[in-house]
């Protein structure tokens, strides 16, 4: 199962650029596509959803043109937007009955297939409950649960998880690993560690151009040897801004613990550690990125 997508442009009418030469191949389990706001992704989520046409550039599943065949990829995309409306008056179960007879799925079969959903996303105890009294990750969840109705084999997430607090972060990305079985889940986000800990595949979009793609094990090899931390006394934090890629402070006694990248060792003090996506992310964005386009 593989999504191509090939030499993708969109090109608005005010002339401005939204994708430039997208060329993605991307096989089951969870993509990452990771990239600052305006980069990119929604318009390209956009148009694997057929709700927004490409100025060039193909689209294939499984060898077939998406594009060529709208109707056949509208039954195999399921699509979770970055705000999604509920019906806030019914019930969970409910709500995925509607939605499963909207699809024509007959009345017998619904019982068992919204039964199975609430399962997946952890929200059969809370089945009888209005959404209304859900929290955002609830909310969330149960859109994925819509979203595989029809038994979507791409599913694409825009910006699930924003606004939601750290538990029902975890909770959101624990539910997609089995979600993510036997299907293609495309998450698109700004927040690194989702693609961290959600995702075995990536792609990095900025300016409407794919800057990387691959594990997100191998990205993180960017920052390795180039992520530091060293203590500073406060008065210092606005000289340190200016010159050093700050990644994180954290206050240690009446002390600052600062987490940079750089290329080189900043003071003799500095202890080099571990880098984590965000990062590599970082600094891929700050030094790899604009050393490139210096050049």
């Amino acid at each position: 199962m593989k999504l191509i997508i090939k030499d993708l442009n969109k090109i608005y009418q005010n002339g401005k650029i939204a994708l430039k030469n997208i060329n993605l191949e991307i096989g089951e389990s969870v993509f990452g596509l990771i990239g600052p706001n305006g980069a990119g992704k929604t318009t390209l989520m956009s148009i694997l959803t057929l709700l927004l046409e490409p100025t060039s550039g193909l689209i294939y599943f499984n060898d077939a043109d998406l594009f060529h065949h709208p109707e056949e990829t509208r039954q195999i995309i399921g699509y979770l937007p970055q705000e999604y409306d509920f019906y806030p008056n019914l019930k969970a179960y409910e709500f995925l009955h509607y939605i499963a007879s909207l699809y024509g799925i007959p009345k017998i079969k619904r019982i068992g297939l919204v039964d199975d959903l609430l399962h997946k996303v952890d929200l059969y105890d809370v089945r009888k409950r209005y959404i209304k009294t859900f929290s955002g990750g609830m909310k969330q969840r149960l859109g994925i649960a819509q979203a595989l109705i029809n038994d979507s084999k791409i599913l694409i997430l825009d910006e699930p998880t924003s606004g939601l607090d750290p538990e029902e972060r975890v909770k959101f990305r624990n539910a997609l690993f089995e979600i993510a079985q036997n299907r293609i889940l495309i998450l698109s986000t700004h927040i690194i560690k989702d693609v961290e800990f959600a995702c075995s595949d990536m792609a990095i979009i900025d300016e409407g151009e794919i800057r990387y793609k691959g594990p997100p094990t191998d990205f993180i090899a960017y920052a390795i040897g180039k992520t530091f931390e060293f203590e500073i006394e406060p008065v210092e934090l606005d000289e340190i801004h200016k010159i050093f890629c700050i990644v994180s402070c954290i206050e240690k006694n009446s002390n600052i613990i600062v987490r940079i990248v750089a290329d080189s060792k900043p003071t003799i003090s500095a202890n080099t550690v571990e880098p984590s996506l965000e990062d590599s992310y970082i600094y891929f964005q700050n030094f790899v990125v604009r050393k490139n386009a210096d050049e």
